[in-house]
């Protein structure tokens, strides 16, 4: 592992500090600081500003305001995962506020796949006669299923945020979409032009989202994430409050970090190995009791999906490491379960740095989960060996892919070597980006709270992260469920004892740091709240 020193010299003061973040982050002007730490309302982000278009948007509003007025059937179609699950209440509620006669639809992962899909259309048109489909973060590459429901004389509406393929976007009558958010605020976008009043009191669930679909946090994303945090914040939404509850969460102290290891593992769970409409009955549960109940099932699944992922990865970390290491990682296995090789994939790729695929092979086909790194537009990396596969979608970061049993040698082989032509070597150093040295002075509780003011934290907003050298080590204690952390007890130069934490921190680490009465350790600056204080905390990262 490498380090990468952005700024050589060490900042003397908390102004110069702030200073120093700034100017890292390209915000060299008074405005560009204000509009970055004061981001403008949600409310006030116009469809043009996110690459939406706006005579789309006008198509499908027109849609819609028709099929209230006509008392037409509107089935709003969602995904599975968290972004799906707020996207889908998001619109579900504000249609059934203007009085619609609609009902939601979540695919089920292993009987229907992700997104349209004949399968989900035969259960759909089993039940219920849609007169108008409404799909929310998915639909933009369900081609077939398109031409499909018109052919039957449905009305169909996309509102997505995943990439477009070559061939355009799919046969409908109106595709609101654009890359730029996550599924949820798109279909938010929508339900403000169709309900300004009512939009606002769904903001909590946008932030959700934002950060749970891992969109840049900046620009209007930034909005978003800012804003739909302080919604969450001050939310009376039955659902959110029974999550605070199970999970221990306090509702005011809530972070992005919070939102993604406390709340959206217990969302995704449910899409990944259970059953997602009870992920959906939870979040629109009106009555306290009634979502508490929902809660606890969240919560046991996650449970039990921690197990999978924990026993799945060792197998997958040994397969690994039986063979050299490529550019790209790709393992395969009937144990994985389809519900959590995205999981695995983001597990690989974070401990070897590189993009990592884990796939599923399933008894009728194979499914596939891939995870990237900074550099690396995944997608695009697929969709070049597409002729092996079924069907492909997602973003640079993470895609989604099935296959044929027929086609996983000749897959493997397409993408190892694929990889090794087009994968520039230098993007797989392991090498992290530091701001700058931070002397021991400036560890200190006031200076937590200033860098609270880049919050939310997430892609392209990442925490400010320093070198802190010669921390002296007093004491270590293995934390967690599975005793996987490391609480850490450190002395600094000024005299002062603070606590640290060590995620994930592996024992051959530990073992290490004890051998050391002193080290120099890349953190971050958290707060650290307690009984009514607040006082500094590091988060380690590496240390040496």
């Amino acid at each position: 592992m490498s380090i990468v020193l952005r700024q050589q010299s060490a900042p003397t003061s908390q102004e110069k500090l702030l200073r120093i973040l700034f100017s890292l982050r390209g915000l060299e002007t008074t405005q560009q600081q204000q509009e970055f730490l004061h981001p403008t309302h949600p409310s006030t982000i116009t469809v043009d500003a996110v690459a939406i278009d706006h005579l789309q948007m006008q198509r499908a509003t027109s849609i819609i305001h028709d099929a209230i007025q006509n008392k037409k059937n509107i089935l709003v179609f969602g995904d599975y995962d968290a972004d799906g699950i707020c996207a889908t209440t998001v619109l579900w509620k504000t249609l059934y506020s203007l009085g619609a006669k609609v009902k939601p639809f979540i695919p089920s992962r292993e009987k229907h796949g992700y997104g349209v899909s004949d399968l989900a259309i035969d259960d759909i048109l089993s039940t219920q006669k849609p007169d108008l489909i409404i799909t929310v973060d998915n639909g933009i590459v369900a081609y077939k299923p398109f031409e499909r429901l018109r052919s039957l004389g449905i009305q169909t509406i996309i509102t997505d945020h995943h990439q477009v393929d070559v061939d355009g976007f799919p046969v409908a009558d109106a595709v609101v979409h654009t890359t730029k958010l996550c599924g949820t605020t798109v279909a938010w976008m929508l339900a403000r032009e169709l309900s300004a009043q009512y939009a606002v009191e769904l903001l909590d669930l946008c932030g959700i989202a934002t950060i749970a679909d891992q969109v840049p946090l900046l620009e209007a994303n930034r909005s978003f994430a800012l804003h739909g945090l302080q919604a969450v914040k001050h939310t009376s939404r039955p659902s959110l409050l029974a999550l605070f509850e199970i999970a221990q969460i306090k509702q005011q102290e809530i972070t992005a970090q919070t939102v993604n290891y406390g709340i959206v593992p217990r969302i995704n769970a449910m899409g990944r190995i259970a059953d997602a409409m009870d992920a959906l009955r939870f979040m629109v549960s009106e009555k306290l009791s009634v979502a508490q109940k929902y809660a606890s099932v969240l919560n046991k699944t996650n449970t039990d999906r921690q197990d999978l992922v924990s026993q799945a990865l060792e197998d997958a970390i040994s397969s690994v490491e039986e063979t050299s290491l490529s550019s790209i990682i790709v393992v395969a296995s009937e144990e994985y379960h389809e519900g959590v090789i995205g999981l695995i994939a983001g597990k690989l790729s974070e401990k070897y740095h590189r993009p990592a695929l884990a796939l599923s092979i399933g008894q009728r086909s194979i499914k596939g989960s891939g995870r990237s790194i900074r550099g690396i537009h995944l997608t695009d990396f697929l969709r070049k060996v597409r002729e092996d596969l079924i069907d492909i979608g997602g973003h640079p970061m993470a895609c989604g892919f099935s296959l044929t049993h027929q086609k996983l040698e000749d897959f493997r082989s397409h993408v190892f070597q694929l990889a090794e032509k087009t994968i520039d070597p230098a993007l797989l150093v392991d090498s992290v980006e530091v701001d700058c040295v931070l002397p021991h002075e400036l560890i200190v509780t006031e200076t937590a709270q200033m860098l609270e003011k880049f919050e939310p934290y997430g892609q392209e907003n990442f925490p400010p992260v320093f070198l802190v050298k010669d921390l002296t080590i007093i004491s270590m204690t293995r934390v967690g469920r599975e005793k996987q952390h490391l609480k850490l007890i450190v002395r600094l130069h000024t005299g002062s004892t603070i606590q640290a934490m060590w995620f994930g921190c592996d024992l051959e680490t530990e073992d290490r740091l004890r051998e050391k009465a002193g080290i120099d350790s890349i953190v971050s600056l958290q707060l650290n709240r307690w009984n009514g204080s607040e006082s500094v905390q590091l988060r380690m990262k590496r240390a040496d």
